[in-house]
């Protein structure tokens, strides 16, 4: 029994230290190197909003992140808190509310409303914010509507849930999917999570890591390993473009532009 563990434990740190993304889907878009986070808010309009899509495209933007999440009602709505904390100081679960509720309370477009936009910049970066492990809503509603708009070639989807990931593989394999990690410990975040124990089994394409616990030689590192990593959230132009420099496949800011790079 012991010899079998031993053997189980060896092939895990293995695989760990070994492991390659899987390829890059045909016909899917090319990442820019720049990436809107959540649009772009610097100019007065709220994050995740269809004025900050459009502030992006404005600034120049081919690309922009956004969070997604369900409401009571199973409407894909563009929203990234779990609560409404943040903005209006209630503990209210957003998965308890729904759309019409939600769309009273704060200006929350639904992913729907963004993939029909044609003020948007041209590709999402669509984050999907699910802790669920067995229940499948959301992927599937996901899938349903990116192939139900025909935006298949314009978005790529990024979640911090390995399950999520593994999920659309199969639910919509033409949609390049990278797996979000930070090494900070907060709640719900585990080991498993913050050492990516579990990259191996997720089936992406890329990693999207939190740029405080990156240098440009660990990138160097992924990039020998033919993992393509985006870094989240620079807003310095020196950090940035050393990272891109060491290979990074992206980079999502707030506030850096195109022209601040070169």
């Amino acid at each position: 029994m012991l010899i079998t563990l031993l053997i189980l434990l060896v092939f895990l740190i293995f695989k760990h230290f070994r492991w390659q993304a899987q390829s890059w889907p045909g016909g899917a878009l090319t990442v820019p190197k720049l990436q809107a986070h959540r649009g772009y808010w610097q100019t007065g309009a709220r994050e995740n909003t269809l004025e900050a899509f459009k502030a992006a495209a404005e600034h120049g933007y081919q690309i922009f992140e956004l969070d997604v999440r369900l409401t009571a009602d199973r409407k894909l709505v563009v929203f990234h808190d779990a609560d409404l904390k943040r903005f209006l100081n209630q503990d209210q679960a957003l998965e308890s509310i729904t759309y019409e509720k939600l769309k009273s309370l704060v200006s929350a477009p639904t992913l729907e409303e963004v993939l029909l936009s044609k003020e948007r910049p041209p590709y999402i970066n669509i984050e999907l914010k699910n802790n669920l492990i067995l229940n499948s809503t959301l992927e599937k509603e996901c899938a349903q509507l990116i192939r139900r708009c025909q935006v298949q070639n314009q978005v790529m989807i990024s979640s911090f849930n390995p399950m999520t990931l593994l999920k659309l593989s199969f639910l919509l394999p033409e949609v390049p999917r990278a797996l979000l990690a930070t090494e900070e410990k907060e709640p719900g975040n585990a080991i498993y999570l913050r050492k990516l124990f579990l990259a191996p089994y997720a089936r992406v394409q890329a990693l999207h890591l939190d740029h405080r616990f990156m240098t440009p030689e660990k990138i160097r590192l992924y990039k020998k390993r033919n993992i393509p990593v985006a870094l989240w959230t620079v807003n310095e132009k020196e950090k940035a473009q050393a990272f891109l420099t060491a290979g990074a496949l992206s980079i999502i800011s707030d506030v850096i532009k195109s022209e601040d790079l070169n």
